[in-house]
């Protein structure tokens, strides 16, 4: 009985070892700098799949040797000299002390947190900045934050590198633009293959997670958009990842979920570093009892999904005044409704936990035909990722902490910028950071007063040889530059040139009248290592991965306007 006991101790040694090893190359923590969480990952390995491997390991084992022996006719004399060797007493604790080695070197190795803060970050799905009422809108969408953002910071000029989920956020995560960190297009076309594919951020590039869970944090997510998951990449890093799925997840239920965390599962020993992903104000705007109905009608009479706006974008939906105006009240009403319970939620977090920086940004906005054009020449369009106009790229950013005084920052800022911020505003210790190159930086100075300049903001989408088309642009603050690439439709590259502080919404195009600065704009962008050739050598390859999403998932995405990863045949 010690004797297969030992073995199954020596298949769980080799099995988990095996595992870890895997996950460090894939992960590539040495290329990146990250020394202790190849040995965090080592002791956290989840118990019944690596036990169930090694028992599988040892089982066959001794099966090999009972059928050597059948087959010799007679007992092995080497086994049974091996098979008391091995039912030692000894070596029985040496190979469940072994066991407990990555537990111990985890333990021991552990980075010291003393005195460093708690760190939160929220992104808030689809969120316009010109719908926040703390930005100025003439409706009280968000009493309960622009409340709360009288205690912290308010950045009125902040800019979403992309305009939909995954690449933002991934920008987000990692402080490069989408097309470095390789989550860029809905779908990769260039390179068919069979079998469902789906675009996912690059192992390559160290994410927040994984920062924060190298210098010692305890970490934890929750995320109700399908982007954003362990499966396209998001999950590194993170202890605990709870997706929801369905009709699950509103605000309200996700913030239980994390007060449930904090009361159960948190470690009173370590800071945390926690990221939640509210979807609520992303399409269909179905707002839960008492705020449906609040400004609009309580029940709409053309349900906003994934299938409509690619209906509206291929030019086959005509659509009045009085319907937009109505997906634009129900979108309100999800705004507040969001607000009622993220709000309670991040005042009563910082009551209990002082020492807590908490940073809430949007992804990207939502558009209502402000911009763009069917495939029939009907203008306007719908929802998001298809332009790179101000209701898509213009999003909300709060910041609270210690010692961060309240302020309104009128400079621009960008979401690049938010990991070098929380870096070092959770004073992580200088030897946890990779050898990585962010193409943001930190937006300490502008809190200390000792910058007061507009930051240049990049923006893309597209790529994919369907609309969204390929776009690429620059948004110095006052001005906007976008740059249509070529495509099947458009031979030549095409600019737009807005000045913001004169035409906030957009409708005036400059380029024709003012070349010059088209040229030293693009010119700009091409200098900072924002844009990017298709054949650069430095993008990222094969961003098409086979069998990453079920048929569940993808109907789901679907039904949230993320088409693409559909079936496709080799050509």
């Amino acid at each position: 009985m010690r004797s297969s006991v030992n073995a199954f101790f020596l298949a769980w040694i080799v099995v988990v070892g095996w595992r870890s090893l895997q996950q460090w190359r894939l992960e590539q923590w040495g290329e990146q700098g990250f020394s202790w969480l190849p040995v965090d990952y080592w002791a956290r390995q989840q118990a019944v799949k690596p036990a169930a491997m090694a028992a599988g390991v040892a089982l066959l084992g001794f099966f090999l040797v009972e059928f050597l022996a059948a087959k010799k006719g007679k007992p092995w004399t080497g086994f049974s000299r091996i098979h008391r060797l091995w039912a030692h007493p000894v070596l029985f604790l040496l190979m469940g002390g072994a066991m407990l080695v990555p537990s111990l070197k985890a333990e021991l190795s552990r980075p010291d947190t003393k005195g460093r803060p708690n760190v939160v970050l929220v992104c808030v799905d689809t969120w316009r900045a010109d719908h926040a009422s703390f930005l100025g809108y003439e409706r009280e969408t968000h009493p309960e934050l622009a409340a709360l953002a009288e205690r912290g910071v308010v950045f009125e000029q902040a800019v979403a590198q992309a305009p939909w989920t995954m690449p933002s956020v991934a920008t987000a995560f990692t402080s490069l633009v989408p097309s470095l960190h390789g989550a860029r297009s809905h779908q990769v076309r260039q390179k068919k293959v069979r079998g469902r594919r789906w675009v996912r951020l690059s192992e390559n590039h160290a994410i927040v997670s994984e920062y924060f869970r190298n210098a010692g944090y305890q970490t934890a997510a929750w995320s109700r958009n399908p982007n954003i998951r362990p499966g396209t990449g998001f999950g590194s890093g993170f202890q605990s990842f709870r997706l929801y799925r369905g009709e699950s997840g509103r605000t309200k239920e996700m913030v239980a979920a994390v007060q449930k965390w904090l009361n159960r599962e948190r470690d009173d020993d370590l800071p945390f570093f926690l990221y939640m992903h509210i979807m609520d104000p992303h399409y269909p705007y179905e707002a839960p009892a008492p705020f449906r109905g609040r400004w609009g009608l309580a029940e709409s009479e053309l349900r906003l999904t994934g299938e409509l706006v690619e209906e509206r974008h291929a030019g086959r939906l005509p659509l009045t005044d009085a319907q937009v105006q109505q997906w634009l009240d129900a979108y309100d009403e999800e705004l507040l409704s969001m607000d009622f319970s993220l709000a309670p939620f991040l005042d009563e977090l910082m009551t209990r936990f002082p020492n807590t920086v908490v940073l809430v940004f949007g992804d990207h906005g939502d558009e209502f035909l402000e911009h763009g054009q069917t495939a029939a020449g009907e203008p306007g369009l719908l929802g998001h990722g298809h332009t790179l106009y101000d209701e898509l790229v213009h999003v909300p950013l709060l910041l609270w902490g210690p010692r961060i005084r309240p302020a309104r920052v009128e400079a621009q800022v960008r979401v690049l910028d938010l990991l070098p911020t929380l870096v070092e505003l959770g004073q992580l210790p200088q030897g946890s950071w990779p050898k990585s190159h962010w193409q943001g930086s930190s937006l300490t100075p502008i809190l200390q007063g000792l910058e007061q300049e507009s930051r240049p903001a990049p923006m893309e989408t597209g790529g994919d040889g369907r609309p969204p088309h390929h776009y690429r642009g620059l948004r110095t603050g006052d001005w906007k530059l976008i740059r249509r690439e070529v495509d099947a439709d458009n031979p030549e590259p095409y600019f737009e040139l807005f000045h913001l502080r004169e035409d906030p919404k957009e409708q005036v195009n400059l380029a024709a009248a003012q070349p010059e600065r088209v040229a030293r704009m693009f010119q700009q962008l091409r200098d900072s290592g924002w844009y990017f050739d298709s054949e650069d050598p430095r993008l990222p390859q094969g961003l098409g991965v086979k069998g990453q999403v079920s048929p569940s998932m993808q109907r789901e995405l679907n039904q949230l306007g993320y088409g693409g990863g559909e079936e496709e045949e080799e050509e």
